[in-house]
């Protein structure tokens, strides 16, 4: 909690464990990238162009640890392990 915040959610499960789920946010940003392959004949240029990315936007990811808990103390006993994309 110190590093992320509180959680975004609480889940109590049916075997008495408690899981926790902290929602991260990444902006991903691709540029934009042209290629030309030109051709000169005289004083003439001819090509081609090809533009790829320019993509903008944002990943979700949920991080979900899973407690055990003695009053309002909670011990760590597991995880959910994020998406590849995530990690």
């Amino acid at each position: 909690m110190a590093q992320y915040g509180p959680p975004v959610d609480a889940y109590d499960m049916p075997d008495g464990r408690r899981a926790f789920q902290w929602r991260m946010e990444n902006a991903v940003v691709m540029p934009t990238t042209t290629n030309y392959t030109g051709y000169g004949y005289g004083n003439m240029v001819t090509g081609n162009a090809i533009t790829t990315g320019g993509y903008m936007g944002t990943t979700v990811c949920f991080h979900t640890p899973y407690a055990k808990g003695q009053g309002k103390q909670w011990t760590i006993v597991g995880f959910e392990k994020p998406r590849l994309d995530c990690e």
